[in-house]
């Protein structure tokens, strides 16, 4: 969607501050924003660290620490090399391994595996 995608690039990090619950999962959000090359600053709990590679693509942080938190994006908002760095490695990510073609392929070759 193009306007959604006006407001990841209107912003400079996005913060996914999730808590560990027993039905969350990814959420899409940390998925459009590395699509649209900005880094992430995320909970290490549920999904996120599925995406998010620490101290590459974003920052993790433990759960329920506001000062952690805090400090992880006063890094990013203090050094636009870093975030533009990390912003770039977010995006490649999605093109090479968490986008629909990568993941469609991989599908494919594990169902080829089973049926094989």
């Amino acid at each position: 969607n193009d306007q959604i995608s006006r407001y990841y690039n209107a912003c400079d990090v996005l913060v996914n501050p999730s808590v560990r619950n027993p039905v969350d999962g990814l959420n899409v959000c940390v998925l459009d924003a590395m699509s649209c090359a900005k880094p992430v600053v995320a909970s290490n709990v549920s999904g996120s660290p599925l995406a998010v590679v620490n101290g590459a693509t974003g920052l993790l942080v433990p759960e329920n620490d506001p000062p952690a938190l805090a400090a992880a994006l006063a890094k990013l908002m203090d050094n636009p090399e870093l975030r533009q760095h990390m912003g770039q490695a977010a995006r490649q990510r999605i093109e090479q391994e968490l986008g629909w073609p990568p993941l469609a392929r991989r599908y494919i070759e594990h169902f080829a595996r089973l049926v094989a």
